[in-house]
């Protein structure tokens, strides 16, 4: 959900994080999905 562009806070309310650090942790984002989530976004189109 997060890589398909849901925000965080929607997400959180699903899955019961209280904390966005500790959601964070939990979906292990790694480097190159973050790059490729950034590049992807419509601000740098």
């Amino acid at each position: 959900m997060y890589l398909a562009g849901i925000p965080t806070i929607d997400i959180m309310k699903i899955t019961g994080h209280k904390k966005e650090s500790n959601f964070m942790k939990y979906i292990c984002i790694t480097n190159e999905e973050t790059a490729n989530k950034l590049a992807n976004h419509p601000y740098f189109l």
